[in-house]
């Protein structure tokens, strides 16, 4: 069986489509929803509500907002499957898409999906782009595979599946730790010799409906807080790395992707990250 565990915060219309396309799909032995409201409005609650004559699903809130690795570890402690998948409200799931990937689980520990940004607008597009050139980025040191990749730089977490018995192994995700806690869990699935696959074929569809302006805020809080879990497992922090590794992905960008319309705005997002780096390397120094 699946438990599906799904974060929400700020969008109950997208979690609605998702539930939508979970009920929709075939699931190997059944599943179990959990939906975390993470200090969300009560339409949360509401939506959740309208999905339990239908299908088998938990609704858990948060009095505040907590964070991914909190509300993650609250879904783990509901669940009752033989595997777990997490999600967050803005995805939706191909009815083939557990299918898929309860076939991989038979070999690995974690299976890790292909996300598909879709959404209106410039942004979305740009997100879309700049997410898929990062995944090229990671390929560079992952060994190919039939269905996909392994590797260690492939982070498990979002629209990924763990077996319930690596997640025992392993333990909860780190809840101190408010970006970086696919990083540290990857870091620990590593350490106990865990094997993950990722498989591009395998995709979650995930709807962003922002401003590119928010985007870039985020990107840059994002490399400010990545920073800080670094620092925690002793990474020594230079400027001139930074900048060499932010100049290598967007170059990898052109030559997988090759679409020169959504370079500047791909360069600015991952910009916006490592300036969150280097501005704490500063700070720091």
């Amino acid at each position: 069986m699946f438990s599906i565990v799904i974060l929400s915060h700020k969008t109950p219309p997208l979690l609605h489509q998702c539930l939508e396309s979970i009920q929709n799909a075939t699931v190997p032995g059944g599943y179990e929803v959990i939906v975390v409201n993470d200090g969300g409005p009560e339409e949360i609650n509401r939506i959740a509500e309208q999905f339990k004559s239908t299908m088998p699903l938990t609704c858990i809130r948060n009095p505040e907002n907590k964070g991914v690795a909190y509300s993650r570890n609250k879904g783990i402690l509901a669940a009752t499957g033989q595997y777990i998948t997490f999600s967050a409200d803005n995805y939706t799931f191909e009815k083939e898409h557990f299918v898929n990937t309860h076939r991989h689980l038979q070999q690995y520990d974690v299976v890790c999906s292909n996300i598909t940004t879709r959404g209106k607008g410039i942004t979305a597009q740009a997100l879309h782009a700049y997410y898929q050139f990062v995944i090229a980025n990671w390929t560079r040191d992952a060994r190919k595979v039939e269905h996909g990749y392994t590797g260690k730089k492939f982070p498990a977490g979002a629209a990924s599946t763990f077996t319930a018995s690596a997640i025992k192994d392993i333990g909860l995700f780190d809840s101190s730790l408010q970006s970086g806690e696919d990083s540290d869990y990857n870091l620990r699935l590593d350490m106990k010799g865990k094997k993950r696959i990722y498989v591009p074929k395998i995709i979650v569809y995930r709807e962003e409906n922002t401003s590119l302006w928010y985007a870039l805020k985020k990107q840059y809080s994002y490399g400010r807080d990545f920073y800080c879990y670094r620092k925690q497992n002793n990474y020594k922090h230079l400027i001139r790395y930074e900048i060499q590794d932010a100049w290598y992905v967007v170059s990898t960008y052109l030559k997988t992707t090759g679409n020169v319309r959504l370079f500047p705005l791909a360069i600015l997002l991952h910009g916006a990250f490592r300036a969150g780096i280097i501005s704490q390397i500063l700070k720091n120094k």
